[in-house]
């Protein structure tokens, strides 16, 4: 007979304990046991990243994948990306070590933070990623890719006759290319400005 949520939340909890002391070595498991309790008891989970983001600090300025931009990516899946906008949100500190601290920056959600009207949020995750030493990715990579998705998304506009349907779309592209331009202006490598200019150009 499968056991009870209750009873799976505790043995998870028993390995979290056993598991945490060595953050490195178990990241895997841990980081799946965080994506598992997440489904049935998200604040309880929240504790747990917050735990091993603060106490794994030295890993994820090295190797952040686990914990920072793959636990989002996976919480996600799990209980969907606005619901982990939310969490990031309304914990700053997971926030900061999720996009300042990490060597693994996930451009992924700040796509999603301007694709779902988060866009002071987008904007907080920017500042965080411009002054992150840690990150394997270039600012520059970051925007690029984050201008392709944004390009991806709205691609739909560029080949629609001019109707009222699609004007809350066009509002809406218009503002997030805005923002973009704006981070993109603030590059200092010109090819990769004029390349990302020539993306959102027909949306400003």
């Amino acid at each position: 007979m499968a056991k009870s949520s209750k009873n799976k939340e505790e043995l998870l909890l028993q390995s979290f304990d056993v598991l945490k002391s060595n953050l490195e070595e178990n990241s895997g498991k841990i980081h799946e046991i965080i994506e598992k309790i997440a489904k049935s008891n998200i604040s309880l989970s929240i504790d747990m990243w917050r735990y091993v983001l603060i106490n794994g600090e030295a890993y994820i300025k090295s190797n952040g994948y686990y914990y920072t931009d793959g636990m989002m990516y996976d919480l996600g899946n799990k209980i969907g990306s606005e619901e982990v906008l939310v969490i990031l949100n309304e914990n700053d500190d997971i926030l900061e070590y999720c996009f300042s601290k990490s060597s693994s920056v996930s451009s992924s959600y700040i796509w999603y933070a301007l694709r779902y009207g988060y866009l002071e949020l987008a904007e907080r995750m920017y500042t965080l990623v411009k002054k992150n030493r840690y990150k394997e990715e270039s600012l520059t990579q970051i925007i690029e890719e984050i201008c392709d998705s944004f390009a991806s998304e709205y691609d739909y506009i560029q080949d629609a006759d001019d109707d009222d349907d699609y004007e809350e779309d066009e509002n809406r592209a218009n503002e997030v290319a805005n923002v973009l331009l704006k981070w993109v202006n603030t590059l200092k490598d010109k090819e990769a400005k004029a390349r990302i200019t020539v993306t959102l150009i027909d949306y400003v």
